[in-house]
């Protein structure tokens, strides 16, 4: 939607927060909450293309949800600190400690993968999830705690729940990820990477919330040298002396980063001497996301955006402005569209290109399920066939899968759900798009889907 219409309040609200004066030592967030397609992103991206945040003197690190990272370590290292700008950006010297505590992962989980693989020599089953689990992936050890292990979050992309349960029964076996001893049975001194490591093992979350907040402190404070950490810390950088963070499509990141978050890196920043201002851009308000938010941070939350379709008269204003003017092509848009705007723009662009061709229907669903694995996105093809979503019509359109968690997964969709229908069911412009793409694609899954879809409703007439 390259047409902006609407949405003054919530631009001024951000525009003011990051234009205003610098407090040290404050957090300050704010929340921009709102279901798919609602302009979230391109919102925040129409806020700070306005904006120069070189002059504001703001450090901008950005990580999205659709991100490929799988562990906190890369999601920290390969995203986020990847996203700062120059003199920054590719210079080895900043963010060096955080980088180090990535190295120490690193040379942990390649240990680990060479124990584990020897224990797999028999066994080619695990031998293909240990594969699959390690490659191009660093902190692993954020997946094997001592006790239990924790919730799978992002690497359910890659492993499922029981083959995550397999590798880390194995993994605990890995002398790679249990704490190491000092030379002659601990009666020497360990080097210093060696007790890195073991603060690793004890508390990953808590190290790197450590590093990311000593390399900030170098970049934007003058004199902050931490003890122990001193000799290795790049100068300050002129020009800047207060953060951004961006956070977009938190739903996807919130497994992964919420208590990190709340537990470890917020109440370290609090303490800093140098003011961020963290955006967290959702689906739900970062006050619907825990109670904890606000029960702790309640009086760091500056705004609650929460965004809404727009409005009938906003929906003409931009169909006018791409140059739509009929006003019955203008009333079946708006209506199909139900004033999400990146179905509204969807909508525009195959007015204007006088139908629905091969072309903008694979970019229509492209685009509605880009933020979904592929599992899902496999799912969303089905489904698309189906009047009613439940686990009777889930389990005769995917025979395959657990329909529980299917119908589970399509209640929290909200892109691509009915707001206001009695029953589970999709939203009629996403269904009729998937459809015709499918057709498109191949005529016979478009047949099977078909004719699974009548035994799923027998009053259904294809």
């Amino acid at each position: 939607m390259d047409t902006f219409v609407g949405r003054r309040d919530p631009v001024q609200a951000i525009r003011d927060e990051l234009t205003g004066p610098s407090s040290q030592g404050r957090v300050r967030i704010l929340s921009v909450s709102g279901p798919g397609g609602v302009g979230k992103t391109f919102l925040l991206d129409h806020v700070l293309s306005q904006l120069d945040l070189q002059i504001l003197n703001f450090l901008p690190l950005r990580v999205d949800g659709n991100t490929s990272s799988v562990t906190l370590a890369d999601i920290m290292v390969r995203d986020l600190i990847a996203t700062s700008v120059r003199p920054i950006a590719g210079d080895p010297q900043y963010f060096s400690v955080t980088r180090q505590g990535w190295d120490q992962l690193q040379w942990m989980d390649a240990r680990a993968r060479g124990e584990l693989e020897g224990m797999a020599k028999d066994d080619e089953e695990l031998a293909l999830l240990i594969g699959k689990a390690y490659d191009g992936v660093v902190g692993l050890l954020e997946f094997v705690p001592h006790k239990k292990a924790q919730k799978a979050g992002r690497i359910a992309k890659r492993l499922k729940g029981k083959d995550l349960e397999k590798l880390v029964l194995v993994a605990r076996r890995a002398s790679a990820y249990k704490e190491e001893k000092g030379h002659l049975f601990g009666l020497l001194p360990m080097g210093r990477a060696a007790r890195e490591r073991n603060l690793l093992r004890k508390d990953l979350s808590g190290r790197f919330a450590e590093y990311l907040t000593i390399d900030l402190s170098a970049i934007l404070v003058s004199g902050h040298r931490p003890p122990g950490w001193d000799g290795s810390l790049p100068p300050k950088v002129k020009g800047l002396d207060r953060c951004l963070v961006v956070l977009d499509d938190y739903e996807a990141l919130e497994p992964t980063l919420d208590n990190f978050l709340r537990q470890e890196l917020l109440p370290r920043l609090a303490k800093q001497h140098f003011e961020t201002v963290i955006i967290i851009v959702g689906r739900d308000s970062v006050l619907d996301v825990d109670f904890a938010w606000d029960q702790y941070f309640g009086k760091h939350i500056v705004q609650d955006i929460r965004l809404a379709p727009l409005t009938e008269d906003e929906s003409r204003q931009y169909l006018s402005a791409q140059g739509i003017d009929d006003p019955k092509a203008m009333d079946r848009i708006i209506q199909d569209s139900m004033g999400l705007p990146f179905l509204l723009a969807a909508e525009a662009d195959c007015e204007l290109k006088g139908g629905k061709s091969a072309l903008t229907l694979q970019k229509f669903v492209d685009r509605t399920t880009r933020w979904m694995t592929q599992e899902q996105k496999s799912w969303v093809l089905a489904l698309a066939f189906l009047d009613e979503i439940n686990e009777h019509s889930v389990r005769c359109m995917l025979p395959d899968t657990d329909p529980a968690n299917v119908v589970e997964w399509f209640k929290r969709e909200a892109s691509i759900r009915s707001p206001d229908t009695a029953k589970w069911t999709m939203l009629p412009i996403i269904r009729s798009r998937v459809q015709a793409s499918v057709q498109n694609d191949s005529p016979n899954h478009y047949r099977i889907y078909q004719e699974r879809a009548a035994k799923a409703q027998p009053g259904r007439m294809w």
